[in-house]
This record gives structure tokens, C-alpha cells and sequence, in this order.
């Protein structure tokens, strides 16, 4: 059984679209981040002190956010015994196509 939905957020919920799939069932917004990106990746400790920036990511399946076609930041958080250690914050910049 499903709980119905009620307070002061309802309008919101309502008005999200529903999500379009590809045939792998992949969101078709990922399209949008197809293209090489480079950048810098930080390491942010929980007092907000950047703790080092020699860091490789893959793109992994953490948040990310296009702050424009062309820039993007995406976040992965760490967690050791159940307890938040750091993140990491990717910010990219798309690469010209060659």
C-alpha cells in the first residue's frame, strides 16, 4: 500500500516530469554529459578545510550538477564505520571536440 503524499510540498511533487529512458533504461538528461571534462577535484574535510587536490575521479554514479553546457560539478562523500570523513568536490570544465 502506498501513503498518499500531503503538506505544503504536494505542488512540487506534482509538477515534476516524469523521467525519460533510453532503451538501456538509462535518463536521457545523462546525454547532456557526454563530452570529455577536465578539471579539479577537492578533498573537503567536516570542518571545510580543503585537505588535498592530487585526485583522480572517474565518473562514478555520485551527485552532479551542469552549471552551465559547458561546466559541471559533481560530489562523492566518504563514510568509514558508519562515520563522514570527507568529500570530494569535482568541478570539470567540457573539452573542445577534436
Amino acid at each position: 500500500m502506498t501513503a498518499q503524499l500531503e503538506g505544503p510540498f504536494q505542488p512540487c511533487f506534482e509538477a515534476i516530469p516524469a523521467i525519460s529512458l533510453d532503451r538501456w533504461g538509462v535518463p536521457l538528461v545523462f546525454l547532456r554529459h557526454r563530452a570529455q571534462w577536465e578539471g579539479t577535484a577537492r578533498g573537503i574535510d567536516t570542518a571545510g578545510h580543503c585537505i588535498d587536490t592530487r585526485l583522480v575521479f572517474p565518473l562514478t554514479d555520485e551527485g552532479i550538477t551542469l552549471v552551465s553546457d559547458d561546466h559541471r560539478v559533481r560530489t562523492t562523500q566518504l563514510y568509514e564505520d558508519g562515520v563522514y570523513r570527507h568529500v570530494t568536490m569535482i568541478e570539470e570544465w567540457r573539452q573542445p571536440r577534436p
